[in-house]
């Protein structure tokens, strides 16, 4: 493609009058005008109510008949995967992918800094788990917008889902929580991955904090910085930031999830876990079996109740529940095991 037809198809995607006038001039003038159909019908795509789209169309249908009906292909195929796309229909949408990641890396060299091409072929690598080819595209949109946190964030994500170790992951998180736009949840993420991965409590407890700053009342901050000092033994604090959560929601069926894990896990205590694994199980409306596993480990390891717990245990194996804390459980009321396991850090 010659400058000048890279230029142009550059300036047609701004659907100025003027420009699209350019391009008819320029088509008539060209032996090969497939590159130029192609950005016209773009313009066609992408600015439906424009005024002058109406005389493109019919123009491109009856000067330019076979090509723009080739072209036309293309476009409804873009157009098709892009709505299933964003509706989320991932698995219909692929189906088509080669024809459209074709479609999207042809218009990227109309216009290569146009950042929904490179998100949307993102999405499609993604859900294909060709992470490797994710990485090139995102490493673009870091390039074009290196002041967009989702970016880093997607970024780390591809790298971890690729293979890379966290010493890899671990500055596109950094520099997410650092730029001017951050937010609370971007200081919570690398908060908890530090955690996790380093068992660094106090660099955690650092971002975490950082991201209350931003907003102090963010609920799942409350639930984070109560788990941190947990963490440290400091019971004190770690209550007094449950209670500040309470505040906030005292029928939030996590937040209660949370604190029967903290009586249970670090405080050893059964009796005292119990009405809160029972109430998260009653605001979840008996829905998230995460709750009422809980509730099952509370009644078997800290209350030392087989029937109740047995009954839920049932409950869960009768509607199919897969879960890998059912299966310990299960061995452990078989063998009569109330020694509690090692809980969540």
């Amino acid at each position: 493609m010659s400058p000048e037809q890279d230029n142009l198809g550059r300036l047609l995607l701004s659907a100025q009058a003027e420009q699209v006038a350019l391009g008819i001039t320029l088509l008539q003038q060209q032996a090969q005008p497939m590159q130029l159909i192609r950005a016209l019908g773009l313009l066609v795509l992408m600015n439906p109510y424009h005024h002058p789209v109406g005389p493109l169309r019919t123009w491109l249908e009856t000067r330019w008949g076979k090509q723009w009906h080739t072209v036309r292909q293309e476009l409804a195929l873009m157009e098709w995967v892009y709505y299933r796309t964003e509706a989320m229909e991932f698995e219909v949408a692929l189906a088509h992918y080669t024809p459209h990641r074709t479609v999207y890396e042809h218009y990227m060299r109309f216009n290569p800094t146009y950042a929904e091409w490179y998100t949307h072929l993102n999405i499609e690598l993604h859900y294909r788990a060709r992470h490797v080819e994710e990485l090139h595209y995102l490493a673009v949109l870091l390039e074009l917008y290196p002041e967009e946190v989702t970016h880093y964030q997607r970024y780390a994500y591809a790298l971890r889902l690729a293979g890379h170790p966290w010493a890899a992951q671990r500055p596109y998180l950094e520099q997410a929580a650092q730029l001017p736009n951050t937010q609370a949840e971007d200081c919570f993420r690398l908060g908890l991955a530090l955690q996790q991965e380093e068992g660094d409590n106090g660099q955690a407890l650092f971002w975490i904090e950082k991201g209350m700053q931003l907003d102090p009342t963010h609920l799942t901050g409350h639930g984070l910085m109560a788990q941190m000092y947990a963490l440290q033994g400091n019971w004190a604090k770690a209550e007094q930031w449950y209670q500040k959560a309470f505040e906030l929601a005292p029928h939030d069926p996590e937040l209660l999830h949370q604190y029967a894990h903290y009586w249970l896990f670090y405080r050893k205590d059964g009796p005292a876990a119990e009405p809160y694994a029972r109430r998260a199980v009653e605001e979840s409306y008996h829905e998230m079996e995460a709750y009422q596993l809980t509730l099952a480990r509370v009644y078997w390891y800290g209350l030392k109740d087989a029937q109740r717990a047995r009954q839920i245990v049932g409950d869960l194996v009768e509607a199919g529940c897969q879960d890998p804390i059912l299966v310990e459980l299960q061995a452990a009321i078989d063998s009569g095991n109330t020694i509690l396991p090692k809980g969540p850090t």
